[in-house]
């Protein structure tokens, strides 16, 4: 039950870390765009743009550090079988 846990921990944080960063990533470029063209435009397509590639971009990287750590646990568990020469 704890691994449950941890890994919807996981997703969650992946989730809210790409969200920010793709906020910010349309905060910068709506600064360079202020800088030079005089107008801040940071419209809500943008925000929806950003939360719903969020969740698709922390949805695969956490599915992929899942998929690694079951990968890692598999051949942790094989039994090595060495050749006697």
């Amino acid at each position: 039950m704890r691994l449950i846990f941890k890994y919807a921990k996981l997703f969650i944080y992946s989730w809210f870390f790409c969200i920010a960063f793709l906020l910010l990533i349309g905060g910068v470029i709506s600064t360079v765009s202020f800088l030079s063209k005089g107008e801040f435009n940071f419209p809500v397509e943008q925000i929806h743009r950003a939360i719903f590639f969020g969740f698709v971009g922390g949805s695969a990287i956490s599915l992929a550090a899942i998929i690694f750590r079951g990968l890692d646990w598999y051949r942790a568990r094989k039994v090595k079988i060495k050749p006697d020469d």
